[in-house]
């Protein structure tokens, strides 16, 4: 029988051996902080499944394509900053971003470090209430 329950300070160990199961070549163990819920699921005792709902940032900088590409570039610099900051002072340790265009993502990884994430980025809109 499976059960869900909030995740305890004694179930590293196993939320270890599940993540190395065939999941540390894919992506890091998230860590539990800025978390929403986290919970593991247990079947006879083992864990075998946990997940973490994240604070997740995001960020949006929407430029006006009319103006100079040299104003762009400034702005999006500003935008960057001001991003990063408000980030580091809320304790969020991940920024995500975006990018509809090749060129603003060689752009966001070369000069703001931002890495190519693996996967497919996949979004569920969520009504109030709903469950």
């Amino acid at each position: 029988m499976l059960t869900i329950r909030p995740i305890k300070r004694e179930d590293v160990a196993g939320i270890d051996e599940v993540y190395r199961s065939g999941h540390d070549n894919v992506f890091s163990l998230p860590d539990l902080s800025n978390q929403i819920t986290s919970a593991v699921v247990v079947k006879e005792g083992k864990i075998i499944a946990f997940g973490v709902v994240k604070v997740f940032s995001e960020a949006i900088a929407v430029l006006d394509l009319r103006e100079a590409k040299v104003d762009r570039l400034q702005s999006m610099e500003m935008l960057m900053l001001e991003a990063v900051r408000g980030c580091v002072e809320a304790g969020i340790t991940q920024l995500h971003v975006f990018a509809h265009d090749e060129g603003l993502a060689k752009i966001l990884e070369k000069h703001y470090e931002f890495k190519p994430v693996k996967g497919i980025a996949l979004v569920k809109e969520l009504s109030n209430g709903e469950g």
